[in-house]
């Protein structure tokens, strides 16, 4: 196949949601209709997208028959479906009924991996370590997300660091060690190890973006994420808290507006992170990778910018100045 062929993401977007929902309507319509539902809400997130076009995306690397990447496509799209609907319980932003669509879709991807030919392969075992590092890394962030803040220690903040996120997403990365050993390739050889090392840095920086925005809400609700912890642990190193036993949410949100130096340096290791990783796709020429990555810094941008504009205002609506 031409690397260099035309192609229209969304029109591939399309087909890979089409083999899902070919899936949805032969199921009993009680069923059917709930899972279309929530199906229909799923596959406009960015990162649904991303998902199902990934290995479209990696053909530059791993050339195929064009329908397998649809079918990989697919099985990708399944797997996010899985987690994406333990994230949205587990963060008070979605019923149970997620459960529905959360089984059957980590059941289609199996399937689809069985029909592909993975489950015979030497690189199927992998599948079943990541899926384990993944539950492990669940249950580590749980520890903290479910904590009371008065309850937690130094010790516990400070190894909520960047492997329990990555932990937490490498069933992901399967699929894309699959589409090298279907392509011939060596599914651990330098090519596919790169773009692991891509999808690990668009994972951080998705993260942390993500939890940038979330941290005050979810602390409200006694739940720590990346942020949280990372800033709890500059307030007691700049003496501000000695211990947080009696320590509140309230206290610690309002703290946001008078250390803009710890955003500034979070922003600035969140770019880092992508600007490196691009140094080496444009050395490895890997193009349609590199403009993923760009895109993030480029949405990343902004939101650190609404971020520091919030802060600001904030801080002259209280005639207040923030340190550096």
């Amino acid at each position: 196949m031409d690397s260099a062929e035309p192609f229209d993401d969304q029109a591939h977007y399309h087909a890979v949601c089409s083999l899902i929902e070919t899936d949805l309507a032969a199921l009993p319509a009680g069923l059917a209709h709930a899972l279309q539902t929530q199906f229909s809400q799923f596959k406009q997130g960015r990162f649904s997208q991303i998902a199902a076009l990934l290995p479209w995306w990696l053909r530059e690397q791993f050339p195929l028959a064009r329908p397998l990447y649809a079918h990989l496509g697919a099985a990708q799209l399944y797997g996010w479906w899985y987690y994406w609907a333990q994230d949205q319980i587990l963060d008070g932003d979605g019923e149970a009924a997620l459960l529905l669509g959360a089984h059957l879709a980590l059941l289609r991807q199996l399937e689809l991996y069985t029909e592909l030919g993975l489950a015979q392969s030497p690189i199927w075992p992998l599948f079943r370590q990541l899926t384990l590092a993944s539950a492990l890394g669940h249950q580590q962030e749980l520890r903290y997300r479910l904590s009371e803040l008065a309850n937690l220690g130094m010790e516990q903040l400070a190894h909520f660091d960047q492997t329990v996120l990555l932990a937490r997403a490498q069933p992901f990365f399967f699929n894309s060690r699959a589409q090298a050993w279907l392509a011939g390739h060596d599914p651990f050889g330098p090519t596919a190890n790169l773009v692991i090392e891509t999808l690990e840095c668009l994972t951080l920086a998705r993260q942390f973006s993500d939890d940038a925005s979330d941290w005050i809400d979810e602390l409200k609700q006694d739940k720590l994420n990346s942020v949280a912890c990372r800033f709890l642990v500059y307030l007691h190193q700049q003496a501000v808290f000695g211990d947080f036993s009696q320590l509140t949410a309230a206290q610690v949100a309002g703290q946001q507006i008078l250390h803009e130096a710890f955003w500034r340096e979070l922003e600035q290791a969140n770019q880092s992170l992508i600007e490196q990783m691009l140094a080496k796709l444009r050395a490895a020429n890997a193009h349609n990778l590199a403009q993923l990555l760009e895109q993030q810094a480029q949405a990343n941008v902004a939101l650190w910018a609404n971020h520091a504009t919030y802060r600001q205002q904030l801080r002259g609506f209280f005639g207040l100045a923030a340190s550096e």
